[in-house]
């Protein structure tokens, strides 16, 4: 599932159980069916809401959707607005790693590289897109060029985020590492120890990164403080905490 707010409603998009609206008083709406469409993640832009599933990206009009454009490939995993665009990831090897439209569902050309990606992050002028062979890009999607992250990895990197100030890079791994950059000076701040479980999203809060990891457990740390202990919340059993490191 995928969530986004807009205005005072917050979407979900949760695949075969649709897209669905829920209201501040608790009123569930569903505005597609899952059945048919079952979408994969939702974006909003310029007050309008758009929705990838499989093969295509949509925008959502009063009865549904009312325009669609393909996405090469099919496979699709997410979706972001960033600026006056749209760009969607593929987890297809043989394909770009991301997609960039107009908001009128025009493709973009750009010269990003083939490679499965997962989850993207938000950031001025474009996207950081994640990796399934741990080379992380930032994409400008306005010239649709890209250039590296100098992030050293060869681990799958699943989720990506990027801190509020657009300073701090926080990156989530197949391993179940999740390393904060300084995108500013180039390096490494901190990267919290392997955890056995594939760090699957990641969102910014004031606190600092907060990951989701299989497994359904949430952890969060605060990247202004050396090797912090990891917070762990679970809706099983009590996961215990990630060990101190100095």
């Amino acid at each position: 599932a995928d969530v986004e707010f807009d205005g005072d409603r917050l979407l979900a998009a949760c695949g075969p159980a649709g897209l669905l609206s829920m209201s501040m008083d608790g009123t569930v709406r569903v505005l597609l069916d899952g059945a048919v469409h079952a979408p994969r993640s939702v974006a909003v832009l310029h007050g309008q809401v758009y929705v990838v599933a499989d093969g295509y990206l949509g925008l959502l009009g009063p009865e549904g959707l009312q325009g669609s454009v393909e996405v090469p490939g099919g496979q699709v995993w997410d979706l972001v607005a960033t600026g006056d665009h749209l760009v969607a990831s593929s987890r297809r090897h043989e394909f770009a790693a991301a997609y960039v439209f107009t908001a009128d569902l025009e493709p973009v050309a750009s010269t990003t590289p083939t490679d499965a990606t997962y989850r993207l992050a938000a950031i001025s002028g474009g996207v950081v897109v994640s990796s399934h062979l741990g080379i992380l890009r930032r994409l400008d999607v306005a010239k649709g060029t890209f250039e590296e992250v100098p992030v050293s990895t060869t681990e799958t990197v699943i989720a990506v985020a990027v801190s509020p100030d657009e300073r701090r890079l926080a990156v989530g791994r197949h391993d179940g590492t999740v390393e904060v950059f300084d995108l500013v000076k180039g390096q490494t701040i901190h990267t919290l120890p392997t955890y056995p479980r594939p760090v699957v999203d990641l969102v910014w809060s004031a606190a600092g990164p907060v990951f989701l990891t299989g497994g359904g457990v949430v952890e969060t740390l605060d990247p202004d403080r050396h090797w912090p202990q990891a917070v762990v919340w679970t809706d099983g059993e009590p996961q215990a905490p990630l060990p101190r490191h100095h």
